[in-house]
């Protein structure tokens, strides 16, 4: 009887939360072909649960503490599952999210890390692996938007370009929202991690200043309040972009426009690479205050903050009751 009524409890619960949800990557297309993610408000009460590319996660609350293992693929994440998808180099992966609030402003972010092997045995717990950046995007000047919110204008989907000279082989592939939330500056981190199999690639690996450890990538950090007057300017986090680099065994590097990483969710003037001092920097020209995206804002970044906070507060209140 209890085994049977789980499944509806947990219907129950996501609708009524459906409200105020986050959300979670529910499926993820690579070269084509479209692979379940791993839902986690049905798929744990199946008699049989699915086994997915996507590692899993508990719900769709935020992760709070930028030093847990936790940060790297979310709370369960941390443990390898039983499938990859199959990827050319130097195509798109898109990440498929259920939702995304209007008001939850902020970054997105897609980094890659070798297995060493089969990604399914990969556990984060017992080895630290390096990461790297092959796709970010801050908040965007000209157009006075963040990319949460393009994420959003594109159905809450976000694409991003394998590196065309990567070694093939076995990767995670870690996309990631951050709210820049309130005035407390504590940014609440919503990553999911994709097991790929790298094919076709090339001979290059990312080394030295291209690799970061996460957790690690936000210490010592100081994020804005970006509902501040004051605010006005943000720098994305982490290393540079290991996709503008050209294989290693190419010739003469190619032109600025063929070099740069292609995001066919995202506009050129949105994508931040931190080598590249020719192209304009999102993270350093000065902006004016953001005006939240939601309809029943009145567009005072008083209120916005008071919002944000309470905000902070039911995120916290939710993630102790699931984690």
């Amino acid at each position: 009887m209890i085994a049977a009524f789980l499944p509806l409890l947990a219907i129950l619960l996501s609708a009524a939360d459906s409200v105020n949800a986050h959300g979670y990557v529910q499926n993820v297309t690579a070269s084509g072909q479209t692979y379940p993610g791993w839902l986690p408000f049905s798929d744990p009460y199946l008699a049989s649960p699915p086994v997915t590319v996507v590692r899993h996660v508990p719900s769709d609350g935020p992760i709070l503490d930028e030093t847990s293992n936790n940060l790297a693929c979310n709370v369960d994440g941390t443990q390898g599952t039983g499938k990859v998808a199959i990827i050319t180099a130097g195509s798109p992966i898109t990440f498929n999210w259920t939702v995304w609030p209007a008001d939850h402003l902020g970054p997105v972010s897609t980094y890659m890390a070798s297995c060493n092997g089969d990604c399914s045995k990969l556990d984060l717990n017992a080895t630290k692996v390096q990461w790297f950046k092959i796709d970010a995007a801050g908040y965007d000047s000209s157009k006075k938007q963040w990319a949460s919110t393009v994420l959003i204008n594109n159905g809450n989907s976000w694409t991003s370009t394998i590196p065309a000279s990567l070694t093939d082989g076995q990767y995670l592939v870690r996309n990631e929202m951050y709210y820049c939330s309130s005035r407390r500056r504590a940014p609440q981190y919503y990553p999911s991690c994709t097991q790929v199999q790298v094919t076709g690639g090339g001979n290059a690996n990312p080394t030295g200043s291209d690799l970061v450890s996460i957790p690690g990538i936000y210490n010592d950090v100081t994020f804005p309040d970006i509902w501040l007057d004051s605010f006005n300017s943000f720098t994305i986090p982490g290393p540079p972009l290991f996709s503008s680099k050209p294989p290693a065994n190419a010739g003469p590097s190619p032109s600025a426009s063929s070099a740069a990483p292609a995001s066919s969710s995202v506009p050129s003037s949105s994508v931040i690479s931190t080598p590249a001092p020719s192209s304009s920097s999102i993270a350093s020209s000065p902006v004016t205050a953001p005006t939240p995206p939601s309809p029943t804002s009145s567009g005072r970044c008083r209120t916005n903050s008071r919002r944000s906070e309470k905000l902070a507060r039911r995120h916290v209140g939710f993630s102790k009751r699931h984690h």
